[in-house]
């Protein structure tokens, strides 16, 4: 036995040594590959694009000049592959692309949508096909508004698989994490749905869920992931605006409900600006009147004041005497929450920081952590002031020198016993009374009556564990209630075996009384339970009679 138990421990062992290698294999393979993969000599070119006048222009920050809204930009290529490809990114940018003077890419259309366009990031992919002589790329850039802010960049040439490989790993790990919290916000979202009358789940969960849907769309769509997939389409701009403008709101709904006096008043107040926001910036936008873009001013003032309402949430929180154990942890989730959205909005509003998704990403992770570890304790608390109560409640139910049931326990069980009734279950009605114990009493004292009581339940325990719920229904009588498959079957081996148990105790040595008992059983099917403990006791006071008759024949 202990041979295969190494066995087994050497298995284990070895089957997490080979994961681990595994992942250690995989990883220095993804290096190996990173290494030597080279994507062409013109992978990547952004710096060489001229005006008509040959003069260079800075495509990754066009210049904040005055009342200049439109460039026309070009770029000459020697020679191209069959399934050569152009890919570059537009940062509010409407663009016209021609390949030699053809017009392959226009963004026209959507400028001209029934709706006011949008203004955010968009790829264009351009085939360029096989040339043997030099192929231009004419550009006509048409600047959002007139700002530093509107660009060109992450373009990219080379074959469609190099091409496609430059885009979509940077994309991908953004994507994924967001696709990965969305899923974690919706389970969050049904489990509070379905299981806050099981569970003692604070209405933080339902608003931690909806922030944490809301900000892992605005990533998702950021990243443009679905966009390279998918092509541009006005649905995925709308949904990321959408996303990001009601990110305020979920977490002013939170910091309502935590936050008292002053801080609820602030919350109050942020709540109601969040909702105004939402459906004037929409009608602005879908009236044409305004771009999405141009009035997410209001919606960066809200996610600012988000960082002085995480904080007197760091403060509420702290303060309750359930995170006592963990102020540390959950101070520097929280923390790194709130950096998270000063590093990340900062760096959008002064352009220092290209990747705003990944701090919104990082921020929402420890949110959902910080409130997860919280709702945890809040659990456990509750489950352990439960196991308290019902270790209190238990310890009512039980005889203090037994440790049988006593008759509140029997009321408590009752209605058990009388639903299987109902349902012709049969039980089994065992009633017993103990013979001597006056006798013992009165000629040996209490204390040998008292050890005769708990020697005779610890033989009834003995006798019918498994097999039904033993109780002392006063001071020298005992009720079993036989619960199982067969309760004659159980009351037989039973009773031999509570037989053997007395014998074995009367011929201990020390012992100068006689533990006995007279017994009464019936097997209830149907009927009503009192019925049937009476009849039992009537049984058993006719063995009791039987006995005392023939213990005074045998004198």
């Amino acid at each position: 036995m202990k041979l295969f138990q190494k066995i087994e421990v050497w298995a284990r062992e070895f089957v997490a040594i080979e994961i681990i290698i595994l992942i250690i294999l995989v990883f220095i393979g993804l290096y190996e590959n990173y290494q030597n993969y080279s994507y062409s000599k013109s992978t990547r070119i952004g710096d060489e694009w001229v005006d008509e006048n040959g003069t260079t222009i800075p495509i990754n920050g066009f210049p904040d000049v005055e009342n200049v809204n439109f460039y026309s930009i070009n770029y000459t290529f020697q020679q191209t592959d069959a399934n050569q490809v152009l890919a570059l990114r537009a940062r509010h940018v409407f663009l016209d692309i021609y390949v030699d003077d053809v017009l392959v890419s226009s963004d026209k259309e959507i400028q001209g949508n029934l709706f006011c366009s949008t203004t955010g990031n968009r790829w264009h992919f351009i085939p360029l096909g096989k040339h043997d002589t030099p192929v231009t790329v004419h550009i006509d850039a048409t600047l959002a508004f007139d700002s530093s802010r509107c660009a060109i960049n992450r373009i990219y040439t080379g074959s469609y698989q190099e091409v496609t490989r430059a885009v979509i790993v940077p994309l991908l790990g953004t994507y994924l994490a967001s696709f990965v919290l969305f899923i974690v916000g919706l389970i969050l979202f049904f489990s509070y749905i379905f299981l806050k009358r099981k569970l003692p789940m604070g209405r933080d969960i339902i608003y931690l869920s909806i922030s944490t849907m809301l900000i892992t769309a605005w990533t998702t769509m950021e990243s443009l992931f679905l966009q390279f997939l998918f092509g541009y389409t006005e649905f995925f701009q709308l949904c990321t605006y959408l996303s990001l403008i009601a990110i305020p709101l979920p977490i002013g709904l939170l910091a309502y409900y935590r936050l008292q006096k002053k801080g609820k008043l602030f919350a109050g107040i942020y709540v109601a600006l969040s909702i105004l926001n939402v459906p004037i910036t929409c009608i602005l936008h879908l009236t044409g009147i305004s771009n999405f873009h141009d009035q997410l001013t209001i919606t960066h003032i809200l996610l600012g004041l988000m960082v002085p309402l995480l904080a007197l949430l760091i403060k509420s929180y702290l303060a309750d005497e359930i995170t006592k154990k963990h102020k540390k942890t959950l101070f520097a989730l929280l923390l790194t929450t709130s950096i998270c959205i000063i590093i990340g909005l900062g760096g959008y509003i002064l352009d220092f920081f290209a990747d705003s998704a990944i701090m919104a990403l990082v921020a929402v992770t420890c949110l959902n952590i910080f409130l997860l570890l919280y709702n945890f304790n809040v659990f456990m608390d509750m489950y352990r002031k439960g196991l308290e109560a019902d270790f209190v409640h238990e310890l009512a139910l039980r005889d203090y020198m037994t440790n049988l049931y006593n008759r509140t326990g029997f009321a408590e069980h009752q209605s058990t016993y009388n639903r299987l009734i109902n349902h012709k279950t049969p039980l089994g009605v065992l009633q017993f009374d103990l013979n001597n114990l006056k006798t013992v009493n009165d000629t040996l004292g209490h204390d040998q009556g008292d050890l005769l009581i708990s020697s005779f339940a610890a033989c009834l325990t003995a006798s019918f564990v498994g097999k039904g719920n033993c109780y002392r229904m006063g001071g020298d009588e005992f009720l079993v209630i036989l619960n199982g498959q067969d309760p004659e079957k159980d009351y037989r081996i039973g009773i031999d075996a509570l037989r053997q148990y007395c014998d074995d105790y009367n011929h201990t040595v020390g012992i100068s009384y006689c533990m006995e008992a007279a017994h009464g059983f019936v097997l209830s099917q149907g009927m009503p339970l009192a019925e049937a403990m009476a009849m039992a006791d009537a049984k058993m006071y006719e063995t009791k009679k039987m006995l005392k008759q023939e213990k005074a024949l045998n004198e």
